[in-house]
């Protein structure tokens, strides 16, 4: 139970943070995770990149160098 509480908190965290920010914001964040540390998570990378207009990929490049 205790493990399962940890999990929702995190993920609750995680949804809060999410709609305080402009998806571009959002999307420059989840593009900071995917490439921090020593993997990178291409799956998540190739996600956010195919699913965005240019306008919305030029949004988040805005967002990211902010």
């Amino acid at each position: 139970m205790k493990d399962l509480k940890s999990e929702l908190s995190k993920n609750l965290e995680r949804l809060i943070i999410a709609l305080m920010l402009t998806p571009a914001e959002f999307d420059a964040k989840m593009m900071r995770k995917a490439i921090e540390g020593a993997g990178t998570d291409e799956h998540a990378l190739i996600e956010i990149l195919v699913t965005r207009s240019n306008e919305q990929i030029h949004a988040m490049n805005a967002a990211y160098q902010s």
